[in-house]
């Protein structure tokens, strides 16, 4: 098994599974790694796959499948990268689709700051932005609660403005999700 996962180590697949079956069978599974996120680091862009594992270089933000760009990751740390590329998995669950929505993804992080609480945003190609406040807890349910509130925009709404999804009331409170035109 270990030398099946050393062959695919550094191609565009990842070992899925791998079974023997006596006498003289293994069943190997592999999986595409889908390149979905892209970096700029000077002038370049670094593309992750949707583990948020890298793959490539390029000069340009394009994937290499089907040439529309891939999501920006902004502002989101090196070590952060296969983090956020779990909650777009999420994000992805609750809305059905990534890269043909999302334009990019960015962290609002000051640790310096006493108290400061962190926030992701996922910036749509339609115009709006989705704000997960605290975003390292109860991820999903954040989400969740923005997409309800998503389906309930009219189309105007959706090209710009904000949906802020948080917890109100401390740790036991509710999730919610609210809507403002900036």
């Amino acid at each position: 098994e270990k030398s099946v996962a050393g062959i695919v180590k550094d191609s565009n697949y990842t070992l899925d599974s791998f079974e023997k079956k006596y006498p003289c069978t293994i069943n190997i599974s592999l999986r595409e790694r889908l390149e979905t996120f892209s970096v700029s680091v000077g002038g370049m862009y670094s593309m992750y796959d949707s583990d948020g594992r890298h793959l490539r270089n390029s000069a340009e933000n394009n994937n290499v499948n089907d040439g529309t760009p891939n999501v920006e990751l902004l502002a989101v740390p090196i070590d952060k990268i296969e983090s956020v590329a779990h909650i777009a998995g999420m994000f992805k669950s609750s809305f059905g689709g990534l890269r043909s929505l999302v334009a990019a993804i960015s962290i609002d992080s000051s640790p310096e700051i006493e108290g400061y609480t962190e926030r992701l945003y996922f910036n749509l190609r339609c115009g709006l932005k989705i704000q997960i406040v605290d975003y390292s807890a109860d991820t999903a349910e954040k989400i969740n609660e923005a997409y309800k509130k998503f389906v309930t925009l009219t189309d105007r709404q959706k090209l710009s403005g904000t949906i802020r999804s948080y917890r109100i009331g401390g740790e036991s409170g509710l999730i919610n999700a609210d809507y403002s035109k900036i």
